[in-house]
């Protein structure tokens, strides 16, 4: 019959981490506090891309904002291009205003039509940014809330308030 020993083996074992504990050196620290810094540098980034995230969007809706502004005073431009030229049309029938008046503000209304192409080309662009930047995958026609701010109360009100 053949014996064989017992299987614990704390000689061994201790033994064994003993040699380890000294050719580490110090070694599994450094890693560890390695390991500890790069997460924190890895949430440190994180909170970077949010706020770079953030600055994108506040950048792009209120470059929307602009741009919709934009085109409504272009809108408006067209309106009193055609106004004016339907008046110097009746000014000429009148006899009160020569037929070259006509062609500058045909020449006008020209350039404002092409002015509101413009600035409604430049709406649409700036609505596909927001889209983008927001990551919204539709092409639905962006309509922000039409609620303002109210004006801050005055510090008299607050001080008031407050005796």
């Amino acid at each position: 019959m053949i014996r064989r020993p017992p299987r614990s083996t704390p000689l061994y074992s201790s033994a064994a981490s003993d040699v380890y504990k000294r050719q580490d050196t110090g070694q599994r620290d450094a890693r560890v506090g390695q390991a500890r810094r790069s997460a924190f540098a890895s949430e440190y980034g994180l909170g970077n891309e949010r706020q770079a995230v953030i600055l994108n969007v506040t950048e792009s809706y209120y470059n929307f904002l602009r741009t919709r502004e934009l085109a409504r005073v272009r809108d408006e431009q067209v309106k009193r291009a055609i106004k004016n030229l339907e008046a110097i049309k009746t000014q000429v029938a009148v006899g009160n205003a020569a037929q070259s008046d006509t062609l500058q503000a045909e020449a006008d209304l020209a350039n404002a039509e092409v002015e509101q192409l413009q600035a409604q080309a430049d709406l649409d662009v700036a609505q596909a940014t927001l889209r983008n930047v927001m990551g919204v995958a539709t092409y639905d026609p962006i309509t922000p809330a039409q609620e303002t701010v109210p004006p801050p109360s005055p510090i008299r009100s607050w001080r008031d308030r407050a005796v």
